[in-house]
This record gives structure tokens, C-alpha cells and sequence, in this order.
């Protein structure tokens, strides 16, 4: 049979964000708030010491690119919350 295969195969989608899972991740968040490492390093990049934040989120992730990753995030909550 010819059928069109539409969109991603399953497999692709494991990673994606919807408009659903960011409503439901930030409502989380919201309630949850911050873990304690997380805190740590907010307080370290007030500082504006990123690379000994960047050591401290690696020792706590394991890998070189989820610690740049989170840092990236955290650097980023904290310029809202200067903005706000």
C-alpha cells in the first residue's frame, strides 16, 4: 500500500516541548521552586562567578553540557527577575 507517513516518528518526539508541557513545567516550578543546588549557583552567578558555577553544576550533573546548559538557564531566570 501507498500510505504518507505525516509528522515525526515517535521516536523524535521524546525531547520536544508543547505548549502544554511548558505550562506544566513553569506551574511546577512556580509552586516547587528552586533546589538547593540551584540556589547555590544562583548565588554564585550574582557574584558573577560562572566558571566556579560551572564547575559546581558539573559536579552536581555529571556532564560538561547539562552544567552549561543549566547555568544557561539559571543566568537566564536571574536577568528576569532583575528585569521584573
Amino acid at each position: 500500500g501507498d500510505k504518507k507517513v505525516k509528522g515525526l516518528r515517535g521516536s523524535r518526539l521524546k525531547n520536544i516541548q508543547t505548549r502544554h508541557t511548558k505550562f506544566t513545567r513553569d506551574l511546577v516550578r512556580e509552586v516547587v521552586g528552586h533546589a538547593p543546588y540551584e540556589k547555590r549557583t544562583m548565588e554564585l552567578l550574582k557574584v558573577s562567578k560562572d566558571k566556579r558555577a560551572l564547575k559546581f553544576l558539573k559536579r552536581r550533573l555529571g556532564t560538561h553540557i547539562r552544567a552549561k546548559r543549566k547555568r544557561e538557564e539559571l543566568s537566564n531566570i536571574l536577568t528576569q527577575l532583575r528585569k521584573a
